[in-house]
């Protein structure tokens, strides 16, 4: 019912209603951002809605999301399965061609914790 009453929509009513669709979103997502660790929302491109008959739904950046740098800096010793040089187990180094970007993340904190504990240790 909703889809055949969009088909009836002239284009300066489609724009208001992806304007509230957007602002809708925008309220009920933009909250939760900050109260819940990792959450991404998604948004919609609905470039030609009557023809597309349906939303492509994206999340934010995932196009344009830059490769995380492998944090190795060539000073590639292991001392207790972890490296003096980027504070990464031997486990994060061999998988972090494989690792998603929020792994990878995870695995700089930690490595990061680890040099820091490493420092205060010598």
């Amino acid at each position: 019912m909703l889809l055949y009453n969009i088909m009836k929509l002239n284009k300066r009513e489609l724009k208001q209603m992806e304007r509230q669709l957007v602002v809708a979103l925008t309220e009920a997502c933009e909250p939760a951002k900050a109260e819940i660790p990792g959450f991404c929302w998604l948004t919609h491109d609905a470039p030609d809605i009557k023809s597309r008959q349906h939303l492509t739904i994206r999340r934010p950046g995932a196009s344009m999301a830059k490769e995380i740098k492998n944090p190795c800096n060539s000073i590639c010793q292991l001392d207790s399965g972890v490296c003096r040089g980027c504070g990464r187990t031997r486990a994060e180094i061999k998988a972090w061609k494989g690792m998603k970007r929020p792994e990878k993340q995870m695995a700089i904190k930690a490595a990061t914790l680890r040099l820091e504990k490493q420092k205060k240790v010598s």
